[in-house]
């Protein structure tokens, strides 16, 4: 007999935001193994409305988040806009004393109130909350206070307070920055299991909570096969280019990697053209980035800009080489969607960053080869040694593991 679950994902299609990729597809096969499921989203249809419906034996509910949309809005520029954005900081400021810019910040009232309707009417026990958006976690816990009966379960795409870039990126106070990693600790403690993507994230929160515990688990990030079959009846491209390609947004503090990246290229023009070596990016790239990237001799580096799913996904299935750019700190955590999706394509990877778990992963498998900025120069001789080149392969690589009907049979063990 099938279990019952109420999936929490801050972002959910039609909205095309990472954010809501992993959890649109673990809940078709929760689905179809026979388990009734629900989601609660602040994703509105693709009218914009906000409205419950089911399909395929899932019920998404939507209902508004509540987040005020100047602060959504990264193209202020009309006096108007910049003094309704600075009185909205400042009444959030005034209401809230953690994150303002997490988007899940206003959601506290709607989301405990839906959660706890939807369960009592559905009887479903189990709740599963993926973040980011962070601060739904401890609304969401919080509810274990009055309702010990619900199952609830945290799932971490990224780390939370623990990790600088994601906790400090709007330069929180100390005081915010206190009452962030005291929310994270309380919710880690209340709740009954917690999900990450990564064994790197996994022993972050473990240190957060301080204190031994068996209910952290790692669930990675994962591909369905079937998103790749439009790919099968496309051509191929017939030029003899070797193209490099990067996929997907670059993160924060990667302008270091970037900047060893162009000077590698500029020092080897000649044996790179002789190559036909071509570097790609489809994908956000920030102002300094691209800056950088500008500096590079002209044909060496192409920049797509931010394509639909389905074209970045053909310029990816176009490549000779997948490219991974990985800041530091970032080393043992990443194992992101842009990783998954060059495996899914059986892409050969060229990683740029520090030593970590994701570089050894890549390594052990032997489906690519990591380049910190000081041995950089390596790549040129893995992209002129072909007999080099093909020691990378998927010949051994088991990638059914990272199949999202694997994923969902591990996430079906943990409801009750």
């Amino acid at each position: 007999m099938g279990k019952s679950v109420l999936i929490v994902s801050y972002t959910f299609p039609p909205s095309t935001n990472v954010g809501g990729r992993r959890w649109s597809k673990m809940v078709h096969h929760l689905a179809s193994a026979g388990n009734k499921v629900h989601v609660l989203t602040a994703t509105p249809n693709e009218k914009s409305e906000y409205d419950t419906s089911s399909k395929d034996g899932i019920t998404i509910h939507r209902i508004n988040g509540g987040y005020p949309e100047i602060l959504a809005n990264y193209k202020i520029s009309s006096f108007v806009q910049k003094v309704k954005y600075a009185l909205t900081v400042r009444y959030l400021n005034l209401t809230n004393k953690g994150n303002i810019y997490d988007k899940s910040v206003c959601w506290k009232d709607a989301l405990q109130a839906k959660i706890l309707e939807i369960t009592r009417r559905e009887n479903i026990k189990n709740v599963i909350v993926s973040a980011p958006p962070f601060q739904q976690m401890h609304y969401v816990a919080e509810l274990k206070d009055k309702h010990p009966e619900l199952n609830i379960i945290l799932d971490f795409r990224d780390p939370w307070a623990e990790h600088a870039d994601f906790s400090k990126f709007y330069s929180l106070s100390d005081e915010r920055m206190r009452y962030q990693l005291q929310i994270e600790k309380n919710a880690l403690d209340k709740v009954d299991t917690v999900i990450s993507i990564s064994q790197g994230i996994t022993e972050g929160l473990e240190k957060v909570l301080g204190k031994a515990s068996d209910k952290f688990v790692t669930i990675t990030n994962g591909v369905d096969s079937s998103d790749y079959n439009f790919l099968k009846n496309l051509p191929v491209s017939s030029d003899d280019k070797f193209r490099i390609v990067y996929y997907g947004s670059l993160y924060p503090r990667t302008e270091d990697n970037l900047e060893a990246l162009v000077g590698f290229i500029n020092r080897n023009m000649e044996v790179l053209k002789k190559a036909n070596v071509q570097f790609e990016f489809c994908g956000h790239v920030n102002d300094s980035g691209l800056t950088i990237l500008q500096k590079a001799e002209p044909g060496f580096i192409v920049y797509h800009g931010v394509k639909p799913y389905k074209g970045a996904l053909q310029i990816l299935n176009g490549a000779s080489m997948g490219l991974i750019i990985i800041a530091k700190d970032h080393e043992d955590i990443q194992f992101n969607t842009k990783l998954m999706e060059c495996m899914a394509l059986h892409k050969r990877i060229f990683l740029i960053g520090p030593d970590g778990r994701v570089g050894r992963f890549l390594e052990e498998n032997k489906i690519g080869v990591r380049f910190s900025n000081e041995t950089i120069g390596d790549m040129l001789g893995w992209i002129t040694d072909k007999n080099k080149l093909n020691s990378l392969s998927y010949e051994n690589f088991d990638l059914s593991l990272f199949e999202y009907s694997n994923l969902a049979k591990q996430v079906e063990a943990l409801l009750k």
